[in-house]
């Protein structure tokens, strides 16, 4: 790792970001923001803890993806820029092949940690609501490739042990953090993330090839490990490209150490200097050394790919240099002597280790050979585990739906049977076939519209309305019109002169309205509820088939799309049922005019 020094913030993140991280703070302690921009969201995708009162959990991740001012074109170029397009951890170059992605170093929207039992796995920290406050912040944006930030850093972020993390209501709370700060100055880093030049291999103490550290740095040791673990420093691929690298350094430093040396009363540094021996060789003008000396020159600046590793690799070889002194002198003019052991002949190694990494990867297992989606098949398990316990959730709400449309169903059908066998269906059959027929008869003249609102008041109010709009019933069909007419006004004044029709009327369309202002919502929830539990049954199964990383990762995006939307809804106003829905799903049977 080298140091990250980053320009001056972009507008947007200081401006639009800025607000935007305010009020999602402002909005997590008081429940409230006066920023109208982002009211809506903040209020749609805040989670809340189960249980009494509504306390604060966390926002739902989609509301990053909402405002997600910190991978704003202007913000990434200039990680782009800062980062010499390179990842932040790994130093591996990733412009050329991808974007990268933008690194949160403490995660937005869920805070992970290291399992102590189980140091593959990890543990998601459930009273921590993760840092959204800093989401658009500059200090803690980087730009990572996809394998450091997706596959191996995710949402971790661990503390020492027993000490404080920073919280929404003490945001600038100094953290003990283990994981090594890719901002952090260039001698704490370069004196902590060292690598083996033998094995290509990240080292977990850097004490055993590069001698003891001084005290205020030897104190950092433990955040080597975890930092290396974290990121995945050593993952087989990462370390086959380091082995390719260090086969044309070798090649590199071999041409430089055979045909040049130390000016003239020189001495070599020690194992630990940033500036390797070898670089400070003389070589004769305009040759081929001169070229190599260059290129080694160019591969420990901080702008290079694994420039860390150009960087040990070389001191521990110019040590190696330094170390022989019986050997035959190789001499230049004004240069002192320097002794080499049959140097040529020592490049075999190298060679041999980049091959014999390269092998082993492709010997290895399934997992192994495709490394780029163990960040997919985490995500996925625990995409996984959260539909499970939805499940376990709607479970009991959706066999009381079912178990409450059978009983809507049951009233709707005895409603029918109890008003076939009543004194109604004849008089109000014959009432609703004579409005029908008079509309059509309306329709026909030209009376009416298609759409108008049919015949739903008295015959008599209709009409005259009908009459006073200048409608001219002469050239309505006669003399059925008048027939149906006269029938009509009949058959209303039978049922306003008999109290005992009439009652029948208004309790079946009592009993009738109250079943289908039950029957709507409930059919609503209910095709809500199973369409969308049906979408995650079927994207929760087959994962293991995809092939390729493009189907795993459509897989996930689907099914946390669809898990986000069920989980929202359900904590939603959408969710909830009307008074006699939830009356029903308490098991409190039927409203009192199901059975009036």
């Amino acid at each position: 790792m080298r140091q990250i020094i980053k320009p001056d913030a972009p507008g947007v993140l200081t401006g639009n970001g800025a607000a935007f991280q305010n009020a999602a703070r402002q909005f997590a302690l008081t429940g409230r923001t006066d920023n109208d921009t982002y009211k809506a969201n903040l209020k749609k995708h805040a989670l809340y803890r189960k249980g009494r009162g509504k306390v604060f959990q966390r926002y739902a991740s989609k509301l990053f993806s909402t405002y997600s001012y910190y991978s704003d074109p202007a913000a990434k170029q200039r990680l782009i820029v800062a980062h010499h397009g390179k990842c932040a951890f790994c130093e591996s170059f990733i412009m050329d092949t991808d974007v990268g992605d933008v690194e949160h170093f403490r995660p937005k929207a869920e805070v992970t940690r290291v399992d102590p039992d189980d140091a593959r796995a990890e543990i998601t920290l459930d009273d921590h609501p993760g840092y959204f406050w800093l989401s658009a912040d500059w200090g803690n944006l980087f730009l990572s490739c996809k394998q450091c930030n997706q596959a191996y850093k995710r949402n971790l972020f661990d503390v020492w042990p027993d000490t404080p993390r920073a919280t929404p209501a003490n945001p600038t709370q100094a953290e003990e953090h283990l994981l090594l700060d890719p901002a952090s100055t260039d001698a704490l880093l370069r004196q902590l993330i060292r690598y083996d030049p033998r094995t290509a291999e990240a080292l977990a103490n850097p004490i055993e090839l590069f001698g003891e550290l001084a005290h205020d740095v030897a104190r950092h040791i433990p955040r080597i490990a975890r930092t290396i673990g974290t990121v995945g420093l050593n993952r087989p691929r990462l370390k086959e490209a380091r082995a390719r690298h260090l086969v044309k350094l070798r090649a590199f430093f071999i041409m430089v150490a055979n045909h040049g040396g130390l000016p003239q009363g020189h001495a070599a540094p020690a194992l630990t200097d940033t500036r390797p021996a070898i670089l400070d060789f003389i070589v004769q003008e305009s040759t081929a050394e001169q070229d190599a000396l260059s290129a080694l020159l160019e591969a420990v600046n901080p702008r290079a790919e694994y420039s860390a590793l150009a960087l040990d690799a070389l001191i521990v070889w110019s040590q190696q240099l330094r170390f022989q002194t019986t050997l035959t002198p190789v001499a230049l003019h004004s240069v002192n002597h320097i002794t080499l052991l049959a140097v040529k002949e020592r490049f075999r190694p190298q060679l041999d280790l980049a091959e014999t990494i390269r092998a082993e990867n492709a010997a290895s297992s399934a997992d192994e050979s495709q490394p780029d989606t163990r960040d997919l098949d985490i995500s996925y398990n625990k995409l996984l585990d959260a539909y499970r316990k939805l499940t376990k959730e709607i479970g009991p709400k959706a066999k009381k739906l079912a178990q409450l449309r059978d009983k809507v169903a049951a009233a709707r059908a005895k409603h029918q049977e109890e008003r076939d066998a009543g004194p109604l269906p004849g008089a109000e059959d014959r009432y609703q076939e004579l409005k029908s027929q008079l509309q059509d008869l309306l329709l026909k003249a030209g009376l009416l519209e298609e759409d108008e609102v049919p015949l739903d008041m008295p015959v008599q109010t209709r009409l005259e309305n009908l009459r006073l709009a200048g409608a001219d019933f002469s050239q309505a069909e006669q003399p059925k019109f008048d027939n149906v007419v006269r029938e009509l006004l009949v058959a209303e004044e039978a049922f306003s002169k008999d109290p005992l029709l009439l009652q029948a009327m208004k309790k079946d369309l009592y009993r009738l309205t109250v079943i289908i202002d039950l029957e709507a919502p409930l059919d609503a929830y209910h095709t809500r509820i199973f369409s969308m539990n049906e979408d995650l049954t079927e994207l929760q199964t087959g994962y293991e088939n995809c092939g390729s990383r493009a189907e795993r990762l459509n897989r996930c995006r689907l099914f946390a799309t669809a898990l986000d939307d069920l989980q929202t809804w359900l904590e939603s106003d959408g969710a909830v049922p009307s008074d006699d829905l939830k009356h029903h799903l308490a098991g409190k049977g039927y409203p009192p005019g199901v059975r009036k």
